[in-house]
């Protein structure tokens, strides 16, 4: 179960995302430890759109788990 401030950070790397791709929507969470989230997000159509919302992923989720241990796994919706 996600806490207050668990959301909190979801929802600025959400947000940090949206800047750069405006068509990504958070779709669904589920706990997979207290400080641990499997994170389901649309994706752009265009492959290289997709490899640098990847990227961009994988730098806010790294600094979600170094500054606040917590850690968030991204994955495309199907």
């Amino acid at each position: 179960m996600m806490n207050f401030k668990h959301k909190e950070v979801l929802e600025n790397i959400v947000v940090g995302l949206r800047e750069n791709f405006p068509e990504v929507r958070l779709v669904g969470v589920e706990a997979i430890t207290p400080f641990e989230f499997w994170v389901t997000l649309t994706e752009p159509a265009d492959e290289e759109r997709q490899l640098a919302l990847e990227k961009l992923q994988g730098e806010l989720g790294t600094d979600a788990l170094l500054d606040y241990g917590v850690n968030f796994h991204f994955m495309p919706a199907v």
